[in-house]
């Protein structure tokens, strides 16, 4: 079915989402986005409601990622071992199979650090850091219920698919056409694709990851509360992913509202992004594993960062025929952080050894 704003209200009034009643008191709004998904949002009179979601390309691979979606979300709010998570994701309220629409609840009174004025770096605390790495915590550590569970098989564990992102298929055509210019770009840098093959190496599936961690998926309210949005890429992995997901969306939000397009932002003396970073590393790591970081630890987390800059210069290129400044700059920012990892690594060990005293 081909949902729209003009007969959005008879499809929640069939799956039964809404009643007529709500409908005509005047008291039903509905609002509509795109961003990689077609989202409705709709809201009552109390400023409760929900979310509509259905893929925007009409294709396997977008129906896979709802369905994974919808089933995570399921098994959630359904099964005992993973009632821990219930707090920390929207509420599920049904999945349409045959039209592909997963229904959740709307999320309200929370804030979206992607929207908001000024520099991540600058507006998140250490008390929200810590607030967002506790929910981290709290997938990571609920693994072993999960990985027992057989009914799991919908998690692939699969690698995040950027870490394919030179291969070429068999007629020599790069696997992820979308992102051609980027890929040009990536594989005329040796350093890139050395620490490409590096991720590959020390990719480890060790619990529940929510996979795609970034300003947008992170909802937080006034009591630091934090609640994680999109579950499409979720899948058994390495945790550190998530970790990695969040520290590069301090850098990305750095370039993003730099003067110079083409700065490199991850210099040693940028004391408030380095200490942002640092700061969530022994968060995460006294949380989720009651020591201290290694250098292995702090290897691995650089390495993945890396990787995710390159992410997020493919998502601001996607089926772009040109490069794009932005793409192009986080791919700067990303080969200066691969030459440079051994110092970063060093730096961030300096920085959590004072943290730690």
């Amino acid at each position: 079915m081909l949902i729209s704003l003009l007969n959005l209200h008879n499809y929640l009034i069939n799956r039964g989402l809404f009643s007529s009643e709500s409908i005509v008191s005047e008291h039903y709004v509905a609002s509509y986005f795109q961003y990689r998904s077609n989202i409705f949002i709709v809201k009552n009179q109390n400023d409760n409601g929900l979310v509509l979601k259905k893929p925007q390309y009409q294709d396997e691979p977008a129906y896979f990622l709802i369905q994974k979606e919808a089933t995570c979300l399921w098994k959630i709010f359904n099964e005992e071992e993973l009632k821990i998570l219930r707090p920390i994701v929207p509420e599920y309220l049904g999945f349409d199979a045959t039209s592909n629409v997963l229904a959740t609840g709307l999320v309200t009174n929370t804030m979206n650090f992607q929207n908001s004025n000024g520099t991540a770096s600058e507006l998140i605390n250490d008390e929200v850091i810590a607030a967002i790495v506790n929910t981290l915590s709290i997938i990571h550590m609920s693994k072993d219920g999960i990985l027992k569970n057989p009914s799991s098989f919908f998690l692939p564990k699969t690698k995040p698919w950027v870490f394919s992102i030179a291969h070429k298929e068999e007629d020599g055509e790069f696997y992820l056409q979308q992102y051609v210019p980027v890929i040009r770009l990536i594989i005329q840098d040796t350093f890139l694709l050395k620490i490409i093959d590096e991720a590959n190496e020390i990719w480890n599936i060790e619990s529940l990851i929510h996979g795609d961690i970034k300003w947008s998926n992170l909802l937080i309210d006034k009591d630091k509360s934090v609640k994680l949005i999109d579950w499409e890429m979720a899948d058994f992995g390495d945790p550190l992913w998530d970790i990695a997901g969040l520290i590069s969306g301090f850098i990305t939000d750095e370039i993003l509202n730099s003067s110079n397009p083409y700065a490199h932002v991850l210099y040693l003396e940028n004391n408030l992004i380095f200490r942002k970073i640092s700061f969530t590393i022994f968060k995460y790591m006294s949380l989720s594993q009651g020591k201290m970081a290694t250098s292995e630890h702090i290897h691995k987390i650089v390495t993945f960062v890396t990787i995710r800059l390159l992410q997020s210069s493919c998502e601001h290129n996607d089926y772009q025929q040109n490069l794009q400044p932005i793409a192009h700059s986080l791919i700067i920012n990303a080969s200066q952080m691969a030459k440079t990892k051994v110092d970063i690594v060093d730096h961030l060990l300096i920085l959590l050894n004072e943290q730690e005293s």
